[in-house]
C-alpha cells in the first residue's frame, strides 16, 4: 500500500513540474483588451481588442465582448468578432457601446473623450473579452460612470 501511495504521489510531482517548466505550445489568443478608466454617462465609450497569432499557419478566432454596468447579470451590451488570423499576424477592433444595448465594430480608432475634472462617479462598469471555446482565454477591464 505504501509503494502505490509512493508511486502516485511521484507520478503528481513529476507531472507537475513538466506542466511548471515545460514550454507551452504557442496558441492564438487575446493580447489586449483597453479602455478609458471613466465613461461619461450618456456618451459612447470605446474599448480596444487586439488578438494575436504566434504559430505559422492560419487561424479563426471568435472574439466576444460583452459589458456590463454594476454588478448586473445580464451583459448591457454583447458583441462578437469572427477573425481569420494570417501566420505569426495580429488583428485589432475597437468595440464602441452607449452602453444602452448597442455595440458595434469599428476598424479605425474611435475619436478621444474628454472627461471634465469635476465629474463625479455615478456607477461602476465591467467590460470582459474573451475566445470563444477556450474557457481560460479572457481579459477583464473595470471603470466608473462618470457625470
Amino acid at each position: 500500500m505504501l509503494a502505490r501511495v509512493g508511486w502516485r504521489l511521484l507520478v503528481g510531482v513529476v507531472s507537475t513540474l513538466t506542466w511548471v517548466l515545460a514550454p507551452r505550445r504557442p496558441e492564438p489568443g487575446l493580447a489586449l483588451l483597453e479602455g478609458e478608466a471613466s465613461a461619461p454617462v450618456g456618451v459612447p465609450g470605446g474599448y480596444r481588442v487586439r488578438v494575436h497569432n504566434p504559430t505559422a499557419a492560419s487561424r479563426r478566432l471568435t472574439v466576444l465582448v460583452r459589458g456590463w454596468r454594476g454588478e448586473e447579470a445580464e451583459p448591457a451590451f454583447q458583441v462578437a468578432w469572427d477573425v481569420v488570423l494570417g501566420p505569426r499576424a495580429s488583428a485589432e477592433r475597437w468595440v464602441r457601446s452607449s452602453w444602452d444595448g448597442d455595440a458595434s465594430l469599428a476598424t479605425d480608432p474611435l475619436p478621444d473623450r474628454t472627461v471634465a475634472w469635476g465629474a463625479r462617479p455615478t456607477g461602476r462598469w465591467r467590460v470582459e473579452a474573451r475566445v470563444e471555446g477556450r474557457e481560460r482565454d479572457a481579459l477583464h477591464i473595470a471603470g466608473t460612470f462618470v457625470a
